[in-house]
């Protein structure tokens, strides 16, 4: 199983962690982008001084939703961004439980990270 190195938030109130986890495989709909700068922004600074229930996530989940980096891998329906090609990003949309960076928080430093794209 490939690993990259995740920077996440494990608990309220505390220090984020560097973890290794697994490299996600994108979905129909995403790119795997391999993340070559990540920045921790005002939000990330609520996240770490916010108490449990303060924000409807569920942790662990990565900081640093502002990224540029390298896209390797595309969904099957994915469109728009090529392999390989240079991207930056600077905010995720979010689903109903968790910020899409939740899926690009499986590894936000000097890692992979999947993305949301546009399908149509």
């Amino acid at each position: 199983m490939a690993t990259m190195t995740a920077f996440r938030l494990v608990g309220w109130q505390q220090a984020p962690e560097y973890h290794e986890v697994a490299v996600p495989v994108p979905r129909e709909h995403e790119v795997l982008v391999e993340v070559s700068t990540f920045v921790l922004c005002h939000t990330d600074v609520h996240f770490l001084h916010s108490s449990p229930g303060a924000f409807a996530y569920s942790l662990p989940f990565a900081l640093g939703h502002e990224i540029a980096g390298l896209v390797v891998a595309t969904g099957a329906s994915a469109r728009y961004l090529a392999v390989p090609i240079r991207i930056d990003i600077e905010r995720f949309s979010f689903t109903d439980t968790a910020p899409a960076c939740e899926c690009v928080g499986k590894g936000t430093v000097a890692g992979r990270a999947v993305v949301a794209t546009s399908a149509g």
